[in-house]
């Protein structure tokens, strides 16, 4: 994979609409007291959905990435995790962190 660049606005814009997906969805309603205990992989399993519906999009190569810190953050926050400044700061500098991904303003 070679270095892929996305921007600091499309990255946040497509942060916030993962996890209004999420947050909105049958699945979340139903595990959400239980969602941190849930293995790391299960949990991917149950929002597979929402990047499944994403996935092709031209420019969104770097989608894989964004799942991951979407699972992680989820796995850390539970029940809190919401579209708040500070859970899409968290997922945002997960990606950025990654070693194939560089987000630019």
């Amino acid at each position: 994979m070679g270095m892929i660049k996305a921007k600091r606005e499309h990255v946040e814009a497509r942060t916030r609409a993962v996890i209004q997906a999420i947050i909105t969805s049958t699945p979340w309603a139903e595990h959400l007291d239980g969602v941190a205990a849930i293995p790391r992989m299960d949990r991917r399993e149950l929002f597979r959905w929402v990047f499944d519906d994403l996935e092709g999009l031209e420019g969104e190569d770097w989608l894989g990435i964004l799942e991951t810190g979407v699972i992680e953050t989820m796995g850390c926050l539970g029940r809190d995790f919401c579209d708040d400044p500070a859970t899409i700061a968290a997922i945002i500098s997960f990606v950025g962190r990654h070693p194939d991904m560089t987000i630019v303003e």
